[in-house]
């Protein structure tokens, strides 16, 4: 270290990593050889030490052998790359460098010219030993013996770590500036020589379209003209600036807002020509759209202007035209000119106007008066425009007709009122017409009750075959006004849109097989075969609304069998397409319906081409309307001769929730069941023959029900003693059953209370419930409804439990 002890130490030096650099050779001179350095550097003398001092802690020095090894360094040196002096002392300099560099060209060239006795200066990364990079700006000084052979070097560092990272910072902001701006490189012969991105995304084009690309080839034809005598002015030294049009590769015009630059050689010469660019097209096209809109206002829009005291000033066409005047007539005049005279001598139309004045925005609709008086009506504003002084100026008027619409706004309002009028009408009609249906239902139900109900009763005893037939046709005569007057009353709600869907669980399987099995009796007595047939995977319990179902499956086999005479009719029940579907077929073998006939099949009152089978011609129709009231579809597939099938296709998911148990149905009257169901019945009817029917209903079945004529005589019978299950009819005199659950909910009366209607309505069904009926049955009351009744009253009365 004799040879570096004036070397001194360096400055401290950060850990920076930067992207590689490639050598740079700064500097080259001659070569230093001994005899030089003897002659050139004067002796160091004592006084001189401080001086040495002072070097050696500015340098980093180090020495190397003309292999590159190190042979001495002073502490500045050995801290710069993060090692002592004793570290570095054997090592090879190329061990301080990245390891893709220590055998690199540049390393190589390096070494050749100092072996030249070349002096060299150059920048290169190197590696501290605890991580990291650290740029070096090296000197190095060849040291030559007598002939010319390279002993030792000296090389001086200096940490330019800052420096670099200035340096790539400022390279980093000059490629943003570059990417973000719009520069394109032209040469005098109009050749492209480089675009920057951005340039490109302002045209729409890649660099590779541009290539062998004259510049006059991005601008329209029509404009190459004038395009050239710029040109010219650019040639000759001038910057131009302006808005130009350009071609995107489409053909779509482009607008740029561009400065052309000329460049010049040393001699004055113009070599190249700039062109600094920025996308003026949305601009463009904002401000052409914004001229089209104003010309269209001032060719659509009433314009006028007035002065603070409502002198009018200038109009346009368009006002002038709607109110048939001429420029030179209002000019000077009064604004009061277009005013009903009512109005203008008004407090209102002066507090207008004063608001005006005190700059106070006006707009809304005003009836307006043109030349001739005719009315005109215009919606529009009145803008208060101030002068630099904060003053009002004057007054601008943008209005626009709408006398038409003003117009159609009356024939609306007048004609909302009649519809409104007809809507009431039609709607005071429909409820007429459900009311006399309800009335005509009820009036009808009564007898048919005690009809049915006693036909029935005769039927539980022993009969001769022609008087068991002759009751068996009144049952059924019975029970066919019946689904007349039910249809009706179905069809009257549909067309109110009063139907409403149940969700609930229920058998579907057991529904369907039920009423299989009650028109068993009428295909046997035509020679035909009933069928029933389910598929696989088709669920037992489903969701839906089971009463809709069976009314559809109902009439759809009751009508296969009507216009069947020979073979027979196959129900089948089958998944559908879709999860949770089920598909339900009715197929018969009769003769078929014509295409014809199965356009108007679906339709009110229609009996296809086949009248005459009886009916109201309304169970098709009512049929279809439920299928697609509960999201489902009910369609026919016939052919004359080949029989029909109508598919029902109804939304009927699978559920695991339990589906109410339902009794069968009765088909005799059973003496024992007061033994199994064990309750006390009370009879409420003001009518003879329906108290007689329902006491010997239920004297049949084992019973010893009591009975009342009103409400009022039921509720002295509940102060003797409770009953289990109480039938109220609604519609009685003294005290009617509405009355009658009202008083007993009060007194907190024990006991299943069912009350029974010929109104079948729903919203009577529903008024009876929330009065606090546990149940209601329509009259004529069926066997099946009645087992249901009394299961429910038996659970509830909680003999139940005793009995088991």
């Amino acid at each position: 270290m004799a040879r570096c002890a004036t070397i001194g130490k360096a400055a401290r030096c950060g850990n920076a990593a930067r992207p590689d650099c490639d050598v740079r050779y700064v500097r080259a001179s001659s070569a230093l050889n001994p005899a030089t350095v003897r002659t050139k550097l004067p002796r160091v003398v004592p006084e001189d030490h401080e001086l040495l001092a002072a070097l050696d802690e500015a340098l980093c020095v180090a020495e190397l052998t003309p292999e590159g090894t190190i042979m001495a360094a002073n502490e500045n040196y050995a801290r710069l790359f993060g090692y002592s002096t004793s570290q570095l002392i054997g090592r090879s300099r190329s061990a301080l460098l990245p390891f893709s560099e220590r055998r690199s060209p540049e390393q190589a060239a390096l070494w050749r010219s100092l072996a030249r006795g070349q002096r060299l200066e150059t920048e290169f990364r190197a590696m501290r030993r605890t991580g990291g990079d650290v740029w070096i700006r090296g000197s190095y000084h060849p040291v030559m013996d007598a002939n010319g052979t390279l002993t030792r070097v000296i090389e001086l560092a200096r940490n330019i770590t800052d420096k670099v990272a200035a340096l790539y910072d400022l390279q980093e902001r000059l490629r943003a500036v570059q990417r973000s701006s719009a520069i394109l490189v032209v040469t005098p012969d109009g050749d492209i020589v480089s675009a920057t991105p951005k340039f490109l995304e302002i045209l729409g084009r890649t660099e590779s379209e541009l290539s062998d690309t004259l510049y006059a080839e991005l601008l329209p034809e029509q404009r190459r003209f004038e395009h050239a005598e710029l040109w010219e002015r650019l040639l000759d030294g001038n910057t131009e600036d302006g808005e130009f049009v350009h071609l995107a590769p489409d053909g779509t015009e482009l607008w740029v807002r561009a400065t052309y630059c000329p460049t010049r050689d040393s001699t004055g010469r113009v070599v190249a020509i700039e062109v600094h660019a920025q996308d003026a097209t949305t601009e463009k096209r904002a401000t052409t759209a914004l001229d089209q809109l104003g010309k269209a206002l001032e060719r659509s829009t009433y314009i006028a202007e007035f002065s603070p005291q409502g002198t009018i000033q200038r109009a346009n066409r368009r006002f002038l035209s709607i109110l048939g005047y001429g420029q030179g007539e209002i000019v000077g005049r009064h604004h009061e000119i277009f005013v009903a005279e009512e109005e203008s001598e008004s407090a209102k139309y002066r507090q207008f106007w004063d608001n005006l004045r005190q700059g106070v925005f006006q707009a809304g609709e005003f009836e307006r008066f043109d030349k001739r008086g005719k009315p005109v009506w215009i919606r529009g504003s009145y803008n208060p425009v101030f002068n630099l002084a904060g003053e009002v100026e004057k007054i601008v008027k943008v209005a626009f007709d709408v006398t038409a619409q003003k117009q159609a706004e009356e024939d609306l309002k007048r004609r909302t009122v009649e519809l409104e009028h007809a809507r009431n009408s039609a709607e005071e009609a429909a409820r007429a017409k459900s009311s006399f249906l309800a009335r005509m239902s009820h009036e009808i139900r009564t007898p048919l009750n005690g009809v049915i109900g006693l036909a029935n009763l005769v039927l539980q005893g022993q009969l001769e075959p022609p008087q068991r037939e002759q009751m068996e046709t009144l049952v059924d005569c019975g029970e066919g006004l019946l689904d007349v007057i039910n249809e009706l009353l179905d069809f009257s709600k549909l067309e109110a849109g009063k139907m409403e869907y149940e969700h609930a669980p229920f058998r579907l399987i057991d529904s369907v097989r039920q009423i299989v099995a009650v028109f068993q009796a009428r295909a046997e007595s035509k020679g035909l075969v009933l069928a029933f047939e389910v598929a696989d995977g088709v669920p037992d319990v489903v969701m839906g609304d089971a009463a809709r179902v069976r009314q559809i499956v109902t009439n759809l086999v009751g009508n296969a069998l009507k216009f069947c005479e020979e073979g027979g009719v196959t129900v089948r029940l089958r998944r559908g397409y879709q999860v949770g579907w089920t598909e339900i077929d009715v197929h018969d073998t009769g003769v078929g319906i014509s295409t014809a006939a199965q356009e108007t099949l679906f339709e009110a009152f229609q009996q296809g081409d086949r009248p005459g089978r009886g009916g109201t011609g309304l169970g098709l129709t009512i049929s279809k309307e439920f299928a697609e009231g509960m999201g489902g579809s009910l369609a026919c597939d016939s052919k004359v001769g080949s029989g029909s099938t109508f598919t029902v296709k109804l939304p009927l998911p699978a559920t695991e929730e339990p589906a109410p148990a339902r009794p069968s149905g009765w088909r005799k009257l059973d003496p024992t069941t007061a033994e199994r169901y064990p309750l006390s019945v009370l009879i409420v009817d003001d009518n003879a023959v329906n108290r007689l029917v329902a006491e010997r209903l239920f004297r049949r079945m084992g019973y010893s029900p009591v009975v009342a004529q009103n409400g009022q005589e039921a509720l002295a019978q509940f102060e003797s003693r409770p009953f289990d299950l109480s039938l109220v009819d609604l519609n009685m005199p003294v005290m009617g059953g509405m009355d009658f659950v009202a008083e007993a909910r009060r007194r907190e009366l024990s006991g299943w209370m069912v009350a029974c209607t010929a109104d079948v309505l729903e919203e009577t069904r529903r008024a009876c419930l929330e009065a606090g009926y546990h149940a209601v049955l329509a009259k004529p009351i069926e066997l099946s409804r009645v087992a249901e009744v009394l299961v429910d009253a038996f659970q509830h009365s909680g003999a139940a439990g005793e009995a088991a």
